[in-house]
This record gives structure tokens, sequence and C-alpha cells, in this order.
């Protein structure tokens, strides 16, 4: 475990970390990053996401988005940067239920200007959920 990282994060260290509140943050806990090259976090499909179930595939995406926002934050880089999710290239291995807790997996492998791409991966019990790549624009 990164010695940065005493003890998971949790919800109030995440929201003091990026903009995103209640009910649009999707990440319910960082477990473990390395500055500006990877992190891992932890996002609970429950009750509380009033979402219809065909949409937790989003769900996750968008959990995906704000870990790579994590991880600047955690690196260092000024938070009141804003950034865009600008293009998604994942592959899905199975379907998101009720009471799943996904494991969150982005690694930045390049940033090229105000650019940076992402290798992401999500895991339920072990088993793959998905991968694949992840774009994501900063805005300054």
């Amino acid at each position: 475990m990164n010695p940065l990282l005493e003890a998971r994060l949790k919800i109030k260290d995440i929201a003091a970390l990026i903009p995103h509140r209640h009910p649009f943050l999707f990440v319910d806990g960082i477990i473990d990053f390395e500055q500006n090259l990877w992190i891992r976090g932890v996002k609970r499909i429950g009750a509380g996401d009033r979402f219809p179930s065909p949409s937790y595939a989003l769900l996750i995406c968008e959990s995906l988005a704000q870990l790579t926002k994590l991880l600047d934050a955690l690196s260092g880089k000024p938070k009141e940067n804003l950034s865009y999710l600008t293009s998604l290239q994942i592959e899905f291995f199975k379907q998101v239920e009720m009471n799943d807790e996904v494991h969150l997996f982005a690694r930045q492998e390049k940033s090229h200007r105000k650019m940076c791409c992402y290798r992401v991966e999500a895991h339920i019990d072990g088993e793959k959920l998905l991968s694949g790549s992840l774009y994501r624009k900063q805005d300054a």
C-alpha cells in the first residue's frame, strides 16, 4: 500500500479531492495508487444508485472517469482544472448487478498536451468485468 494512503480513502476524503457530490459521486473508495501512474478504487452498486440496471455499465464508465481525476488530485495536480471524458473504447465481459462490488483500475498510458489516455479495467469477485481505454481532456 502507498505510504501516502494510510487507510482506504472514503467518500468524505474523495469529496475533498474532486467536485462531484452525491448522487453524482461514483467512486466509493480508493484502495491504492502510485502518483502519476495508476490508481485502484471501488464502486458498490446499491439501492442508492438510482439508475435502472441496464445503465449500470454507464455508471461504471463514469466511475472510471472520476477515478482518473482522483489520480490527478492525489498526484498533486490542481483540482480546479476541469476535465472532460472525450472517448471510451471499452469491452464488457459480463453484466453488472445490484449489490456488486466493482474493483476499478486505471493506469495513465500517455499524455499529450491536454489529452490523457488511460488503460482501464474493472473486476467483480476476481472476474474481469471490462477492459479498454479512456481518453480525458484537461481544460486548463
